[in-house]
């Protein structure tokens, strides 16, 4: 029942993500964050994540989401502001693969 509410919780914000960058200027880094999303719900399903690391993994996504709207505020994304955007997604992806790979056993 627990694993179902951390799933319901992701999908709802990777729904939130999708919709906040429907006509955005950053078709790249919205795909990206729809990606990492998947994966993160997949690796919950899977088992492959625990609900802790799950819960970990979004907040990380939302930090990102929140980069983007801050860096949209003004209308203009800077090179500063995508390679810092860019960044925080690299970074994100490299915690999801660690997460999904590391030896902790799963409840």
């Amino acid at each position: 029942m627990k694993t179902k509410n951390v799933i319901t919780a992701i999908i709802i914000n990777a729904l939130g993500i999708s919709i906040a960058f429907a006509g955005g200027t950053m078709p790249h880094a919205k795909n990206r964050q729809i990606h990492q999303q998947e994966r993160i719900y997949n690796g919950v399903k899977s088992g492959e994540l625990t609900k802790k690391e799950a819960i970990k993994l979004e907040i990380q996504q939302n930090n990102i989401q929140q980069a983007k709207q801050a860096a949209k505020a003004d209308g203009i994304i800077t090179a500063q502001e995508k390679a810092k955007i860019e960044y925080k997604q690299d970074k994100a992806s490299n915690n999801i693969y660690e997460q999904k790979h590391d030896t902790q056993n799963r409840p």
